[in-house]
Parts: C-alpha cells; sequence; structure tokens
C-alpha cells in the first residue's frame, strides 16, 4: 500500500474527505439502529481514523479500533485520533486481536483491495462475537454509469493520485459478496442499494 504511504499526510484535505463526509453519514445513519450503549467496533483499512472519530463522537460507550497496513495512515491516526481510539498496523488476514472481541467489523471502501478475499471475512468471522456484525460499503459495478464512467474515472485518477496501484483492485458483486459471506458463515441481515454503492450488514451465525 505504497500509494497510501505516500498521501497519508493529505488524506484528510477536503476533496478526499468530503467524499468520505457524505459516505459516513450515511453509514452512521444505516447502523445506527443496531448500536448499543456498550458496543465495541474494529475499522479495518481505517485510513487516518475518520469514521471512527465520528464513531467517538456520538457521546455513546463505544469502544473503538482500527488496522490499517499503511504505516503513515497509522501514524497520522495516532497523532490526530489516538487518544480515544486504539490503532494497530496490520493487515487484515492476520488481525491482532483476540476471538470474539467485537460487536460490529466495518469495512468502508476498501475489500476490493484485499489480495485473499476469503481469509479477510474468515478472519472477520473469527473476531467477531457471537451474533456480532460485520458491515461493508463498497462500489456497485452492476451500474452501467459506474461500470463503464465511473471506474474509467477512477483508474485515471488513481494513476494520476495513487500511483497505479488501483490495477490490483477486485470488485465483486453484491451476489459474490453474499456468497463469499455465507461460506464464513454470516447472515445478510440488511442491505441498501445505492445510485453508487452497496451498503451491506451480515450477522456472525451463533
Amino acid at each position: 500500500m505504497a500509494r497510501f504511504d505516500k498521501i497519508a499526510k493529505v488524506y484528510d484535505g477536503f476533496f478526499i474527505q468530503y467524499y468520505y463526509f457524505l459516505a459516513h453519514r450515511e453509514i452512521i445513519s444505516f447502523l445506527k439502529k443496531f448500536f448499543k450503549k456498550e458496543f465495541s467496533v474494529l475499522d479495518c483499512a481505517c485510513g487516518t481514523g475518520k469514521f471512527l472519530e465520528k464513531l467517538n463522537k456520538m457521546g455513546m460507550d463505544f469502544d473503538l479500533s482500527g488496522i490499517d497496513e499503511s504505516k503513515n495512515m497509522i501514524k497520522t491516526a495516532e497523532k490526530k485520533r489516538g487518544n480515544d481510539i486504539e490503532f494497530k498496523l496490520s493487515r487484515i488476514e492476520k488481525i491482532p486481536f483476540p476471538d470474539e472481541k467485537f460487536d460490529l467489523l466495518t469495512i468502508i471502501d476498501a475489500f476490493y483491495y484485499f489480495k485473499d478475499k476469503e481469509m479477510s471475512i474468515s478472519e472477520c468471522n473469527r473476531v467477531l462475537k457471537k451474533r456480532g456484525y460485520f458491515f461493508i460499503f463498497t462500489p456497485r459495478y452492476d451500474n452501467f454509469f459506474q461500470k463503464f464512467l465511473l471506474g474509467p474515472l477512477a483508474g485515471f485518477s488513481s494513476k494520476v493520485f495513487f500511483f497505479n496501484e488501483e490495477k490490483d483492485s477486485t470488485h465483486l458483486s453484491f451476489e459474490e459478496l453474499k456468497k463469499l459471506a455465507e461460506k464464513n458463515d454470516f447472515e445478510l441481515v440488511k442491505k441498501k442499494k445505492t445510485f453508487f454503492n452497496w451498503l451491506l450488514l451480515f450477522k456472525k451465525n451463533d
């Protein structure tokens, strides 16, 4: 994730975070009814920790953690938001937390970057409590506009800003994501399809 190490210092800038401001607001609205007063959350590929910071400001007794494989993203997160949130440098395929620790695990706009997607979901299952929740926010590529217009634009942007590592990403369809989650002992409990994205919430089976 060399590209993210290089952009960590500017990742909280307006142009990137305006998109995430809208996305995070929609995600919190989607998940809000599932929150409890005492709730442990792990955000995977957390970047600089902005989503966790927003959860922290909700005034609930959340236990918040984030992992990311970019060293500079984690350094920035710890510097800006580390007082109340635990951050660790780690790949999702080997999450550095014990079994059944979290009530909710989130992956926001990052699942397509993970090389071993099945191992990633298996690790999510391992660290979630029984009946814990697993949330994915990911672009829709069953949408003509997204696939044939925004997709090439994102590829061009990645070459300019992210040093052409977008080619390593693999986007799954809703059905592919659902099948992979079910294979790893999750059941779909809520979904939302927007013009650009899927919001998918799964629950770990007993």
